[in-house]
């Protein structure tokens, strides 16, 4: 009998499916959800929210109101990147929960862009509004010294308002892009690189078009959730398969959402705030 074929990664973690506490205001354009030090935090318009055992509670407040920007966990706190109101900024919330202060300037500015964290003091800007093709890498962040810039190879298909992340696949670092708006046209395909010496190059597309879904990683394999679909909202959440490289459905969510947050957290830091749900078929 022919052997099965190799699995890459590991294995697919236990599903679970619970509600948390809903949030104490509406947060519909473009927020970031990070998990810090095992906390979870989201950041939308002037403040910062921290998932406790109370609920939301406001963690923070911001320099800059901020929208569709993006976000990264470094050694010295969360870094936010651009955004709609302020797109040439970005700005660090330290851990202890000091005020925010400034962080370096963004040139070109960035906005309904996407990011990918590729190590701890090292991140990759893809796409944006008005810099659709444009792949950055910053290097050198929380380590207190002067943060580096690197344009990458471009994008093969402009985009913004699409979904990025990375994966390992024999302990090469590969990134992905997919879905989104650009060239006036939706964009449902999807592009890998390896990083940082590789070029962009066509994986397999989405199942169908989709602009504003969110990317997260859960126990190393990269899924996408929710996003907008020519004249309504998505709940699918898919999956990306390192060796086919192709996209698969695995599960749904019980909201459909766009513009969404989306962050791996421990079940065990939010057990006590866990109400079980059943996955929608």
């Amino acid at each position: 009998m022919p052997r099965p074929p190799p699995r890459c990664g590991p294995p697919p973690p236990e599903e679970t499916h619970c509600s948390l506490p809903s949030l104490p205001s509406n947060m519909w354009d473009g927020l970031t959800a990070d998990t810090v030090e095992g906390r979870v935090r989201a950041c939308y318009n002037n403040s910062c929210l921290e998932l406790t055992g109370s609920g939301w509670e406001v963690r923070s407040r911001t320099l800059h109101n901020r929208t569709f920007h993006t976000s990264a966990v470094t050694s010295e706190g969360l870094l936010l990147v651009g955004g709609l109101d302020s797109p040439v900024t970005t700005e660090l919330l330290p851990v202890d929960g000091g005020p925010s202060r400034e962080s370096f300037p963004l040139q070109p500015g960035r906005q309904d862009h996407c990011s990918i964290q590729v190590s701890a003091d090292t991140i990759v800007l893809t796409g944006g509004l008005n810099t659709e093709s444009l792949v950055t890498e910053l290097s050198g962040l929380g380590t207190g010294g002067e943060v580096t810039s690197k344009d990458l190879p471009a994008l093969l298909h402009p985009r913004y308002i699409h979904v990025c992340g990375a994966y390992t696949v024999d302990k090469t670092t590969m990134l992905i892009v997919s879905g989104g708006w650009g060239g006036q046209q939706f964009q449902p395909s999807t592009e890998v690189m390896a990083h940082p010496e590789g070029s962009w190059r066509e994986a397999g597309p989405l199942p169908s078009v989709r602009y504003g879904a969110v990317g997260a990683s859960l126990a190393g394999v990269f899924h996408i959730s929710g996003g907008w679909h020519l004249e309504h909202y998505l709940d699918e959440i898919l999956a990306w398969d390192p060796v086919a490289e192709t996209w698969s459905l695995v599960g749904h969510l019980t909201t459909a959402r766009r513009y969404h947050g989306a962050t791996e957290v421990d079940l065990d830091s939010v057990a006590g705030l866990c109400t079980p749900t059943e996955e929608i078929s």
